[in-house]
C-alpha cells in the first residue's frame, strides 16, 4: 500500500470521528432552536436538522482524507 494511500485511509478514518462530532454538536444547537421556534419554523429547523447530520459528516471525511493523502504525499516525496 503507497503511503498516499494509508494516509487518505487514517485520514478518512479521523474525519469520520471529526464529522460525527460535529455532527451531534450541530443537531445539539439546532435542537435548541427547535425548542423556541414557532411551529411553522420548527419544521424548517427540523429539516435542516435531518439534512445537515450527513453532509457534516461525509465533507469531513472527504476534507481530512485529502489533507492525509496530500501530508503522505508530501513526506513521503
Amino acid at each position: 500500500m503507497s503511503p498516499a494511500t494509508l494516509g487518505a485511509l487514517i485520514g478518512a478514518l479521523a474525519g469520520a470521528l471529526i464529522g460525527l462530532l460535529g455532527a451531534k454538536a450541530l443537531n445539539a444547537g439546532l435542537d435548541r432552536q427547535i425548542e423556541r421556534a414557532s411551529p411553522e419554523d420548527a419544521a424548517k429547523f427540523t429539516t435542516i436538522r435531518r439534512l445537515a447530520g450527513p453532509v457534516v459528516i461525509v465533507t469531513t471525511i472527504v476534507e481530512v482524507a485529502v489533507v492525509g493523502y496530500v501530508a503522505a504525499e508530501f513526506l513521503a516525496g
